[in-house]
Order: structure tokens, then C-alpha cells, then sequence
């Protein structure tokens, strides 16, 4: 487990398959370009009973952000379940914020008053401070 959350971190190859299959039709991913990016050391795939994050950090600006490039459930809710372990982790690392990018929409109105748009990304503080 990772941060003594419900997280593993596992290997794409294993779980490649799956992933495809939760997927199925609905985003437009270039699952290769994400295979290589979890080849990376500062990019992961961590898998729970409720579905798989891709997980990387990045520099912006002059903070340090876990940027959720995929996440893929296996029922409804599994981000809000979630959402407490990935708190966790990015604290663990010494995020200051957590970023993703739907690639859908309807996000907007399944997501808390911390979660601010900029674009195409949602982006929250770590901590409930501002950045």
C-alpha cells in the first residue's frame, strides 16, 4: 500500500488489459503515450478495489503538483472514494495541488467547492490553502 491508503502501485503490463476495458470507448486516451509515462520515475499506476489512477508529479510554477493523468472505476463514485487516499498521497510527496483533466464532461457538478476549473483541468489544494 502507498501512504496507508487502499493504493497499490502495480505494473502496466499486468493490468494493461483491464484498464482497456474499463475504458471501453468512452475517452479518447492514447494508452501508449501513458504506458511509456508510467516507465518514468516520477509517474505510477496504483491500482485499489475501486479502479486505477495515473499518477505523475510535475513542477508548476513554484509548486510541486500530482497531476492525475488517467483514472478509471469500476462503478459510479469511485473518484469520491478516492478522493481521501489521493489527499493522502499527495501530501505524502509534498504535493500543493492535485490536478486532473476529465475528458469528459459533467465533472463540474460531481466534485466539492475546493475543486476550481481552469480550462480543461480541475485543480484543488492539498491543504485548503490557495496557490
Amino acid at each position: 500500500m502507498i501512504s496507508n491508503t487502499k493504493f497499490l502501485i502495480v505494473e502496466w503490463h499486468d493490468h494493461a488489459a483491464e484498464i482497456r476495458r474499463l475504458l471501453g470507448t468512452r475517452l479518447d486516451v492514447n494508452l501508449q503515450e501513458i504506458e511509456a509515462e508510467c516507465e518514468c520515475p516520477d509517474t505510477a499506476l496504483l491500482r485499489s478495489d475501486d479502479g486505477y489512477i495515473v499518477a505523475t508529479m510535475r513542477a508548476v510554477e513554484s509548486r510541486l503538483d500530482l497531476f492525475l493523468r488517467l483514472g478509471v472505476g469500476y462503478s459510479h463514485g469511485a473518484f469520491s472514494r478516492a478522493e481521501p487516499d489521493i489527499l493522502s498521497i499527495a501530501r505524502d510527496l509534498g504535493a500543493s495541488t492535485i490536478t486532473f483533466g476529465p475528458g469528459r464532461p459533467g465533472w463540474k457538478r460531481l466534485l466539492g467547492p475546493q475543486w476550481k476549473q481552469s480550462g480543461d483541468e480541475f485543480m484543488r489544494c492539498v491543504d485548503g490553502q490557495e496557490t
